[in-house]
């Protein structure tokens, strides 16, 4: 459970343990020190939804009250904003959390055509870092709402924080796309819960995450990290 720019989240990984290809849905719960339950959310964007056996996707949960639910109070007219957040309103700070992972079997979605390439982590004229690198579709398909996710690890190989991004071009099939993505450094995540209690619906824990895994980068240590994991979802289209 983080505090990142005003809000909380809890960010993590969800592995497919099964056999079978898995549409996942992960949902967090807040509860405070009375043991009720603050607010619970769904992880939205921040999660790839459609993943393969023994794959991993990272998920972000960020909590938010409920939209709209003081209308009355903003001035006329209101417009509807598709970004806008509406932050919780909680007496109690939270104390523990829960996290909610499930699957239904699916054949949909799990296109694997897109990788990434030519990374370079750069340092700006104002001190920030962006990851450049380019976006390859191998396919035959052209690759619409390129989706990347980083996430960002400890010494421990723990979760710290999970950044989603949308490429605002397609990748055509056999082509490149480039990229450059603004990265949060870890001085700007306050880890306010570092363990919450796991549910899914899996009979047993056969993977493990404390092996070294050859998909995770270096990262300067101006960032605060130890590494970083990229992941690539997408959907296709038909290219006239």
């Amino acid at each position: 459970l983080v505090w990142v720019n005003g809000r909380y989240s809890v960010v993590g990984e969800l592995i497919n343990t099964d056999a079978d290809p898995a549409d996942i849905t992960v949902a967090a719960f807040m509860y405070d020190e009375n043991d009720d339950e603050l607010v619970w959310y769904n992880a939205q964007q921040a999660l790839m939804h459609k993943i393969y056996p023994k794959e991993v996707t990272p998920f972000r949960v960020d909590f938010e009250g409920v939209a709209g639910l003081n209308i009355a109070g903003l001035p006329a007219p209101v417009v509807f904003e598709p970004n806008a957040f509406y932050p919780i309103d909680v007496d109690n700070p939270p104390v523990r959390f829960e996290v909610y992972g499930r699957a239904l079997v699916t054949t949909y979605d799990l296109f694997r055509d897109v990788a990434t390439q030519n990374l370079e982590i750069k340092q700006q004229d104002d001190g920030t870092f962006t990851l450049d690198g380019q976006l390859y579709n191998s396919g035959i398909q052209e690759a619409t709402i390129p989706h990347v996710m980083l996430t960002y690890y400890d010494d421990q190989n723990r979760v710290v924080w999970v950044d989603d991004f949308y490429i605002e071009e397609a990748v055509r099939p056999q082509r490149t796309q480039a990229f450059q993505l603004p990265l949060t450094p870890a001085s700007q995540v306050e880890t306010l819960i570092d363990n919450g209690d796991a549910y899914a619906n899996t009979l047993q824990a056969d993977v493990t995450t404390n092996d070294i895994w050859l998909e995770r980068l270096p990262v300067p240590e101006e960032l605060g990290y130890t590494s970083m994991r990229i992941t690539v979802n997408y959907f296709v289209g038909i290219v006239q």
